[in-house]
């Protein structure tokens, strides 16, 4: 399959729909969500399935939440959500891509 070169970057964000319905539909028991304002991206939040089953079976029932802010044109947020397995290693559980902080004052 050949993949087409995003050239700008807010091309990239146009992706996000189509995505989150690829995960949805390809991985079961996965969640794929997305908001857009009008036309404009808002947040995105992913959990698949099996990280989702891996938390519920085999981590400690306490869960570590971490962002990191991005450098690009639009200055979002990733967010991560980990868990502890019973190695005390790191378990991604989920993601989320967002515009920036929130401050609901």
């Amino acid at each position: 399959m050949r993949m087409l070169a995003m050239e700008k970057l807010e091309d990239q964000y146009k992706l996000v729909p189509w995505i989150c319905v690829a995960i949805a539909k390809a991985n079961l028991d996965s969640g794929a969500f997305f908001d857009l304002d009008g036309c404009r991206f808002k947040h995105m939040f992913v959990a698949f399935g099996a990280a989702l089953n891996g938390f519920i079976f085999g981590c400690r029932k306490i869960m570590f939440i971490d962002g990191a802010h991005l450098s690009s044109p639009y200055k979002g947020m990733l967010l991560v959500s980990v868990a502890l397995d019973t190695g005390n290693h790191l378990f991604d559980v989920a993601y989320a891509l967002m515009l920036g902080e929130m401050n609901d004052e």
